[in-house]
């Protein structure tokens, strides 16, 4: 609960003692908070009040009671006092319970709705690559998932060159003529990261040009086409017939990108101030707008996680951001997860024995497998107690023992809970002998 809403609750909680108060007074001033009557209604009274304020709220209500009494009883009613104060306490410590429990669940279904929505996106880039190679491998055998993975490799090095790469490509597919990408400075930072001094190199702005197409498009921030987009918060393509009573527009599609969450300023524009009538349809600019989400979901990951990136060149940056909400996750509610390691050792068809142990994992969890010497598997077991991490990795080496029992090999593993707030200090961990 924010610092407002909490005084928003407790000046409530006052007003309603106030008017608990004058009707005490009203219908029974000689005991007008009903201490002493049949039914003691200022207890569930403080319970409400507890249970939607909470404690604090409760002890409002409470020290207003204890206060209030010297004025209107005699002797001083010492026992309802006390009774109502132990009700408030355990009201209180039940909503405190039942919030973190409520506040717990609620992260988790936000983790597994981040989860379906990295398959969702990578299924329907996975789709529409399979529909263009179709339709143009023989002109031009270009695959769009394959140019996006070449996109995410250059965003460690030359994000500049990434950008440039994505402009290029919405360019080539879809006919944008005159556009440019803007990124907006992250909140809290001072452009320290590699990857943000690319783009910011001027520190009193916060909108950077990361990349055009043809003669670009200059933002303005206040057009009404960005303010329409800003407002309905839609990754969606706004035509100026919809700027019902407003001035024209300098563009003819603007397609911004919010991080997940309640954000309510854009962190990336695409701006289209030319494009051929034809290709200028919904379909298309959804497209682009699922391109540059992907975009920018690898930027916030690869920025947020550079250490731990140069530390580990190889590793794909979502296993970084599957470990650090994992890691949240602990810290914040306790929920246990397991990142394991297998090193298998099983000459040339070490590959096949990595991709077997891929094979075995379950839908949530999430895998990475490389190959040099020998080959290493990560995987991450998400919501899983090391106790489950271990008879899962007991039936891997069951199943791999029995399945290659011809050959010759070893098989090493190694597990630890997804604790601390340092991803490359966790993988440092797992990555060791």
């Amino acid at each position: 609960m924010s610092s407002n809403n909490r005084l928003f609750r407790y000046g409530e909680s006052a007003l309603f003692c106030l008017i608990f108060l004058y009707a005490g007074l009203h219908f029974r001033p000689a005991d007008p908070f009903l201490f002493f009557s049949s039914y003691q209604v200022y207890i569930p009274f403080s319970i409400v009040l507890t249970l939607a304020g909470g404690t604090g709220a409760g002890l409002i209500a409470l020290t207003f009671a204890a206060l209030m009494a010297r004025f209107f009883y005699f002797p001083y009613p010492y026992y309802p006092l006390l009774w109502n104060a132990l009700v408030v306490l355990v009201a209180g410590e039940f909503k405190i319970y039942w919030d973190r429990r409520i506040h717990r669940y609620s992260q988790e279904r936000d983790y597994f709705r981040d989860k379906l929505k990295d398959l969702t996106r990578n299924f329907v880039i996975m789709k529409m690559s399979h529909e263009r190679l179709e339709k143009n491998y023989i002109l031009r055998p270009v695959s769009i998932r394959g140019s996006l993975e070449s996109i995410r490799g250059m965003l460690q090095n030359d994000p500049c060159a990434a950008a440039a790469s994505l402009m290029d490509l919405l360019s080539n597919f879809y006919g944008l003529e005159s556009s440019a990408l803007f990124i907006k400075r992250p909140a809290g930072r001072n452009s320290s990261c590699g990857l943000e001094k690319s783009f910011f190199k001027e520190p009193g702005k916060d909108w950077a040009e990361a990349a055009k197409t043809g003669a670009g498009a200059p933002l303005d921030i206040e057009d009404p086409l960005v303010q329409l987009a800003m407002r309905r918060r839609d990754a969606a393509f706004f035509s100026v017939s919809q700027l019902k009573g407003e001035s024209g527009s300098a563009y003819i599609a603007v397609i911004p990108y919010f991080a997940q969450g309640e954000e309510q300023e854009p962190l990336a524009f695409i701006l289209v101030r030319d494009m051929p009538f034809l290709r200028l349809n919904r379909d298309n600019l959804l497209t682009i707008t699922l391109y540059l989400s992907y975009f920018m979901t690898e930027f916030m990951d690869t920025s947020s996680f550079q250490s731990a990136a140069v530390r580990y060149p190889h590793l794909d940056s979502t296993i970084f951001k599957e470990i650090a909400r994992l890691q949240k996750l602990r810290k914040d509610f306790g929920v246990e997860s397991v990142l394991v390691r297998f090193r298998a050792d099983y000459g040339d068809i070490s590959k096949e024995v990595a991709s077997y142990i891929e094979s075995e994992i379950r839908g949530i969890d999430l895998s990475y497998g490389s190959c040099g010497e020998t080959c290493v598997v990560l995987v991450i077991l998400p919501l899983t107690s090391y106790a489950n991490a271990a008879v899962f990795i007991e039936r891997v080496k069951g199943r791999i023992l029995s399945g290659f029992a011809s050959f010759s090999g070893s098989l090493e593993t190694k597990a630890l809970p997804i604790t601390g707030a340092d991803v490359q200090s966790l993988l440092d961990a797992v990555m060791t002998q």
